[in-house]
């Protein structure tokens, strides 16, 4: 038992090739989302069209671009698809939860804090001189 053993570790570790870690990203395009969670580019466009998962749009070709509170409801999708539920019933429990939580208009404007140097700048633009 004299015998020491010496074990070296070095930080930060490598993460193992087989790890299945992605990295996040602030948004994701409809090819991303089909990959990831195994819905039709179709059924994906239809929910964004209609207000079921909220999509940002891109430019004028017809495009969405969806963010981390979009790819959360498409886990949501996949919990149910994984525990036998068809797209039409997901379809229909998604519509459920947005109806309880939405508003009357789908959307809430929040109000925009300047910042002092914006705030100068509007007043520049105003042509108040004392900004």
């Amino acid at each position: 038992m004299t015998e020491k053993i010496r074990k070296v570790l070095s930080f930060p570790s490598p993460v193992p090739a087989k790890a299945d870690y992605q990295r996040v990203k602030s948004s994701y395009s409809v090819r991303e989302i089909k990959q990831m969670f195994g819905l039709g580019e179709r059924t994906v466009r239809r929910w964004t069209e209609a207000g079921i998962i909220y999509g940002i749009p891109v430019g004028e070709t017809g495009d969405f671009t969806y963010d981390f509170h979009a790819l959360t409801m498409f886990r949501r999708v996949r919990e149910m698809r994984s525990q036998g539920l068809t797209i039409k019933q997901i379809e229909a429990e998604l519509q459920g939860q947005m109806s309880l939580f939405r508003a009357d208009n789908a959307h809430v404007q929040v109000a925009h804090l300047l910042t002092p140097f914006e705030e100068a700048l509007v007043l520049h633009e105003q042509g108040d001189l004392t900004a």
